[in-house]
């Protein structure tokens, strides 16, 4: 579903207490009982999502530039913030 391509037919992305439900299972599958987790921008949601879901799995957590979705932050003030930030940035930053 990334650039040009089709994506797969009839999937929906899944919800963020959704992705902490597969993460658990994936600890399932790979035999792991509790882990440590590191999240980044959307990470940081799904990992909190797992602590509060299956606290019992967390071991310690690292999150990193959070996100908090609209119903905390107007999307005005991402896109603010984004555009005050761009004129930090090199202009050949890509």
């Amino acid at each position: 579903g990334y650039g040009r391509s089709e994506g797969a037919p009839n999937l929906r992305a899944l919800t963020i207490p959704e992705l902490a439900d597969w993460l658990a299972r994936l600890l399932d599958h790979e035999n792991i009982e509790r882990a440590h987790l590191v999240g980044n921008s959307l990470g940081c949601q799904i990992a909190l999502a797992m602590a509060r879901r299956h606290p019992r799995r967390v071991g310690a957590m690292v999150l990193q530039g959070g996100t908090t979705g609209t119903r905390v932050v107007p999307a005005w003030r991402y896109v603010t913030g984004l555009l005050a930030d761009a004129f930090h940035e090199p202009f050949l930053y890509n």
